[in-house]
């Protein structure tokens, strides 16, 4: 995923050092990694009668890593794009093109074109983003201005999070308030290797916590390419559109090869 905030793209490029490292993993990579891992993830899930049930098991293991990734790089991508209101619409044009892709490989079953019980990952992922977006208006804009006293500015921080983590629940959004809750996390942290390391452990123990067993805790794995991850958006020679139309492609292909299985 790639976007952001109006600060321009030359950190993100590389073009000015401050903050930058020497070698270590580019964007692009950590994207492929995580695309990788989520098309394990999701032909683990579509195929789970066909395969043999710790090979499921370990799929869905592997694709634990892909969320925290992806909001990973919202924020990366809010920090350094040129402008959020194009970010922000074409995660939701994507969202909307991923709807009924994701209702055909995963809820076939309620024999709708479209299930409303839940929707796919963009939808958490573009909530996610407008709570960003809403969130740096109040923390930086209206602080700045001390347009609010502080105990509005704080209330209305709080606003901001609780109303967007209950539309992510109230749509059914992959994820839901907890998807919310990461990327509003790394959003706070942004910058500070710890503070990213340390904030998905502490999403990673709470979203186990919260549902009484170990899923999530697998994308601890996670913590080596945010560590590794050099700021840069690097040189592999793919198109910025594939990273989004990847999703709902993927999903109508292992959807249409398991309706072929029969």
């Amino acid at each position: 995923m790639q976007g952001g905030a109006f600060r321009g793209k030359a950190a993100f490029k590389g073009e000015t050092g401050a903050g930058q490292r020497h070698g270590g993993l580019p964007a692009d990579v950590i994207k492929i990694i995580a695309i990788v891992s989520m098309l394990i993830d999701h032909t683990g899930a579509i195929f789970q009668g066909y395969i043999n049930p710790d090979l499921y098991t370990l799929m869905r293991a592997v694709g634990r890593l892909a969320f925290p990734l992806f909001a990973f790089f919202i924020v990366e991508g809010f920090t350094h794009t040129r402008s959020v209101r194009n970010y922000l619409l074409r995660l939701a044009v994507f969202a909307g093109l991923s709807e009924i892709p994701f209702d055909y490989a995963f809820f076939s079953w309620s024999g709708r074109l479209f299930y409303w019980g839940h929707q796919n990952v963009f939808v958490t992922l573009t909530l996610g983003l407008a709570a960003i977006w809403l969130l740096d208006i109040v923390r930086t804009r209206i602080v700045s201005m001390n347009f609010l006293p502080h105990l509005a500015q704080l209330l209305l921080t709080v606003l901001v999070i609780f109303a967007s983590a209950t539309v992510a629940d109230l749509l059914g959004g992959d994820y839901g308030h907890m998807g919310i809750l990461l990327m509003l996390l790394f959003y706070m942290v942004r910058g500070n290797k710890l503070g990213q390391v340390l904030a998905l452990t502490a999403w990673l123990l709470f979203y186990d916590y919260s549902i009484g067993r170990v899923t999530e805790l697998y994308a601890i794995v996670d913590i080596l390419p945010i560590l590794f991850y050099n700021g840069k958006k690097g040189t592999l020679p793919v198109p910025k559109l594939l990273f989004y139309g990847f999703y709902p492609v993927h999903l109508l292909l292992l959807a249409w090869i398991r309706s072929y299985l029969g």
